[in-house]
């Protein structure tokens, strides 16, 4: 044939690309490469090309600066040329001025007052160092040999020789080529136009809505990856000379010049500069109030690889209202940068656990206390811890399972309960007995009676703010069936614990709401006097006094 010429396509570009028959992949997924004769279009062949995920990059937590999203490698076209990059990870918001200060030990921003804030006002000599301080703080290796200072200490930093030695494991900033790929969302990307939208205003802070100047960080939506003010707030230093032309494998920019790359966008800057392809540059010496930065790791665990995490004990049996007990977690290995873990409880209205693995039982349950490392999250261990009731009872002024008083106890189960425990402390002040309309429920006095009481005065007198309607809505220490106390429970309440236990939650010379109505006249209700323990049965509805909830349970 004389024309052998073939034109070659891609049924999807955004999986994989082709030019002269190379192909280029993009992200996951199926597409076909076809190639048309040129003389004659009817004959073609193709390729089924499969673009297989790369490699997972985890999350990592630094304990200094937070969050570093796990970005994994992949292929994108950046001006007009395609690059390809290996994992790695870029933290969660610009650096702000809290960790700046936490690192640098200073603050040199124009926009004070909230230290959520980016910070700005950092030369990229500035930037550079503070990477290095944050390495050596969590033991890990600096990227950047710095020499030549200018002044030799203190800051700004106007002048210095950096040279950069990727392969270690400490921080950096990031490369124009990685900014860009974590801008547009890496392989997850949506294409859009700025970082995570094509609305500006959702992801951004730019001229049009920043009021002249910077604000909290991640106080507009996320990215793809879950990343921050990629677009707008404050500019972002990027290790790259400005020039040439970015292609292949992990590049890193031209190797001298005059100009360091700034990405972002700006408050200051129109939303068309705050694109994911926007550039700009500036003087390395320069500090503006408008350029901060954000770091970058490799995609490597940081300092030793996370092997796992151990607890001291795999489940445990706690008692109700009785003493806490403190887990133990270990991570592997030993000589691990970062053996933080995470705490937490599958129901911490069961069991609790602080930040130091010290677990509450609070009610009769099972949950499982859990120790992420804060490293590697794959990584965890867990303790089943199953909480049951004091063998010994509950005694009067003894601490309920809802963190409220234990006031009455009848002795053994019946109607399922055995005992009364009251709110720790009023709920209201000022309130009244019922919505406004008055109408007449037929209520009990005696112990044992409130639950039913509350019920039947909310299915009469139905919505608003009222004493019954209070308790009901009541949720303290994970349970929300408290009630309103009848005429002969607010009695116990004076008698079991004003009396005994030095003053009903710190409130003793108060009137009190029962639930029990004056049945003889029905614009009355029952009240008491904790102070002295008077009872009348002639306050009316309308009067405004303190409510104490109580609760009835079992074990």
């Amino acid at each position: 044939a004389s024309n052998k010429f073939v034109t070659w396509s891609s049924g999807d570009a955004t999986i994989a690309t082709v030019s002269s028959g190379v192909v280029t992949p993009v992200k996951a997924g199926t597409v076909t490469i076809s190639a048309a004769s040129v003389a004659d279009g009817t004959k073609k062949g193709s390729c089924t090309v499969t673009i297989a995920a790369s490699s997972p990059v985890s999350d990592y937590i630094s304990p200094t600066i937070g969050t570093l999203k796990g970005v994994s490698g992949g292929s994108f076209t950046i001006g007009s040329s395609v690059v390809t990059l290996s994992g790695f990870r870029m933290s969660q918001y610009e650096i702000t001025q809290a960790q700046y200060a936490t690192v640098s030990r200073d603050n040199p921003s124009n926009y004070t007052g909230d230290t959520s804030r980016p910070v700005e006002m950092v030369t990229w000599y500035d930037a550079v160092e503070f990477c290095n301080k944050l390495s050596t703080l969590e033991n890990l290796t600096p990227v950047y040999t710095i020499t030549s200072r200018t002044p030799a200490s203190g800051y700004p930093i106007t002048n210095a020789t950096v040279a950069a030695t990727f392969s270690n494991n400490g921080y950096r900033l990031p490369t124009e080529a990685q900014w860009e790929f974590s801008a547009r969302g890496g392989s997850s990307s949506n294409n859009y136009t700025y970082s995570g939208s094509n609305d500006a205003g959702t992801v951004a802070w730019y001229l049009s809505n920043s009021g002249t100047t910077t604000h909290p960080v991640a106080t507009k939506a996320a990215n793809e990856l879950g990343l921050f003010d990629m677009s707008g707030n404050a500019g972002e230093w990027c290790w790259d000379w400005w020039g040439g032309t970015l292609s292949g494998t992990d590049p890193t920019g031209p190797s001298t010049g005059s100009y360091r790359v700034i990405r972002g966008g700006t408050w200051s800057y129109d939303a068309s500069d705050c694109t994911v392809s926007a550039r700009s540059n500036n003087y390395p010496y320069g500090r503006y109030y408008h350029i901060g930065f954000r770091v970058l790791a490799p995609s490597t665990e940081l300092g030793v690889a996370i092997t796992g995490v151990t607890l001291n004990k795999s489940t445990t049996t706690m008692t109700v209202g009785g003493a806490t007990e403190t887990l133990t977690a270990v991570v592997a290995p030993s000589s691990a940068a970062n053996k933080s873990v995470t705490w937490s409880s599958s129901d911490s209205t069961i069991a609790s656990v602080n930040s130091s693995g010290l677990v509450t039982p609070l009610k009769i349950g099972t949950a499982t206390i859990t120790a992420q490392s804060q490293a590697d999250a794959s990584k965890s261990a867990s303790c089943v811890v199953t909480v049951v009731a004091s063998a010994r009872g509950y005694a009067i002024g003894d601490t309920g399972p809802a963190g409220g008083i234990v006031f009455y106890d009848k002795g053994s189960v019946s109607d399922g309960w055995r005992y009364l425990e009251a709110a720790p402390s009023d709920q209201s002040t000022n309130i009244q007995w019922y919505n406004g309309t008055n109408i007449s429920v037929s209520t009990g006095t005696a112990i044992g009676t409130g639950k039913a009481n509350t019920a039947a005065i909310i299915a009469a007198q139905g919505s608003g703010s009222y004493a019954a309607s209070l308790c009901k809505n009541l949720s303290l220490g994970g349970y929300s069936d408290w009630f309103l106390p009848s005429k002969d429970e607010l009695s116990l309440m004076y008698t079991n614990l004003n009396l005994k236990a030095a003053g009903l939650g710190g409130f003793g010379g108060q009137w009190l709401w029962a639930s029990s109505q004056n049945e003889g006249d029905g614009t009355c209700a029952w009240t008491q006097r904790i102070s002295d323990g008077y009872q009348n049965d002639g306050s009316y509805k309308n009067n405004s006094y303190f409510v104490c909830a109580c609760r009835a349970f079992s074990n």
